[in-house]
């Protein structure tokens, strides 16, 4: 199969910059290929599964627990080639329904966000093809392949490019303990992999081992596990303290770009919501306009018919009318225009309200803070001032104060003195008695 089957596109020969056709649109895969991928995006959770099992009896050493991570490695000759040596630990609020649905990435905007977060050499990237989309019966699942452009810091080496397959799902082990996960790792298409060395800008084509999150409930509401499961290359040429070094940096990010855009994601649903709070709201308030224009029109009679017994006449026909179909149902029909799933609207309604609850409970604490700072801020420059007004007073400066004018003597005699009056705590006046020099 030609590249030019492959992303249904004319010959290259015949048109300029069909390298670039890539990067537009999503590529055609053949069914078969398709169903080699589907399987080893499926395989790929299974064995991220197992990864997190087996890391509760591998001998792990503890590497840095820091922030709410706890990083671990083992040196046991049996995993050096296993797809993980190296996993983390951490915690996330929320609910695992929540962030299983986050999972699925389906829109490059998505793919690049969260590639941003959690690795600080991501330039761009792209969805190739969604090979499994989310549905009714199944909205958790999704399977895809990407491509992912990154830059290196090392001179010696080129920016590198990969192609990635996606996969996410949420499960029920067999203890019963409901698990979301999401898996990466690089695949070998040699369709794809000749198109992108054929740009004029391409880099070297890297692989990439095994790597995911899992994500399971605790014993405390609305508190997430997190783990994170990797292939950290040892460098056996260098020093321990080196390698781990850099398996920190690297997990830590990691991680904790992966909590930022389950933040992010969250946020942005609380947004929608209040936006449809207030829709509905409109939309109430429409439905009570029209509820009551029909209370209005119900009970007052119409000039026009002159009688009441023609008005009722008229109701009962106009309603055999709608009921029957050879009429179409408007407002003034009485009919209601309220949504009918009225459970989305207290949920907004709910998050809103704690909203509004966790944003004065900081301000609160932001008042708070600024009490406490400005007491102390007083308390230290009333301090400032009484310590500058004792050490005045013993170089000759400052002489005496008092309530009356009295003679002062100074210690160089004939020289004049400025009696500044000041304003006291208690409201009485003192007279301040300054040196020439001080005074002018």
């Amino acid at each position: 199969m030609s590249p030019c089957q492959a992303f249904r596109h004319p010959s290259p020969d015949t048109t300029s910059g069909w390298n670039d056709f890539l990067f537009l649109n999503e590529i055609h895969l053949p069914s078969s290929l398709r169903g080699n991928l589907l399987q080893e995006g499926e395989q790929m959770v299974s064995q991220l599964l197992n990864i997190s099992k087996s890391t509760r009896s591998a001998p792990w050493e503890l590497v840095q627990r820091k922030n709410r991570i706890s990083i671990y490695r083992t040196n046991d000759e049996s995993y050096i080639d296993s797809p993980c040596n190296t996993h983390a630990e951490s915690t996330a609020y929320g609910e695992l329904e929540d962030i299983a649905r986050w999972n699925v990435i389906s829109t490059t905007d998505s793919f690049n966000e969260v590639m941003q977060l959690i690795s600080a050499d991501f330039v761009e990237g792209k969805i190739l093809a969604n090979l499994l989309s989310p549905t009714k019966s199944d909205p958790y699942k999704s399977i895809g392949l990407r491509w992912a452009s990154f830059k290196t810091t090392i001179p010696a080496e080129r920016d590198y490019q990969m192609i990635l397959l996606e996969s996410s799902n949420f499960i029920v082990d067999k203890s019963g303990q409901s698990v979301a996960c999401c898996t990466l790792k690089s695949v070998n298409l040699s369709i794809i992999n000749r198109t992108l060395c054929t740009r004029p800008d391409s880099h070297s084509l890297r692989t990439l081992p095994l790597t995911g999150f899992t994500f399971q409930s605790t014993e405390i509401p609305r508190n997430i596990k997190i783990t994170y499961s990797c292939y950290f290359d040892t460098f056996r040429d260098f020093p321990t303290w080196a390698v781990n070094i850099g398996m920190q940096v690297e997990v830590e990010q990691r991680i904790q770009g992966r909590i930022r855009f389950l933040e992010s994601c969250r946020a942005k649903e609380a947004t929608a919501l209040v936006t449809t709070t207030h829709k509905y709201n409109d939309d109430d308030k429409n439905y009570s306009s029209s509820r009551n224009l029909c209370a209005v029109r119900s009970v007052a009679p119409d000039p026009l018919l002159g009688d009441a017994s023609v008005l009722e006449t008229r109701k009962k026909s106009t309603a055999a009318e709608i009921k029957k179909g050879s009429r179409p149902t408007t407002t003034s029909d009485c009919f209601s225009t309220r949504p009918e799933n009225r459970a989305l609207l207290f949920e907004a309604i709910t998050q809103s309200q704690k909203l509004i609850v966790e944003a004065a409970a900081a301000n609160t604490l932001a008042q708070h803070a600024r009490e406490t700072f400005l007491k102390q801020f007083i308390e230290n420059n009333s301090f400032d001032q009484n310590y500058q007004h004792f050490t005045e007073k013993q170089h000759g400066l400052i002489t005496s104060c008092g309530s009356k004018l009295k003679k002062y003597s100074i210690d160089q005699p004939g020289s004049d003195c400025r009696r500044i009056p000041v304003q006291r705590g208690n409201n009485r006046v003192a007279n301040i008695v300054l040196t020439r020099q001080e005074a002018f």
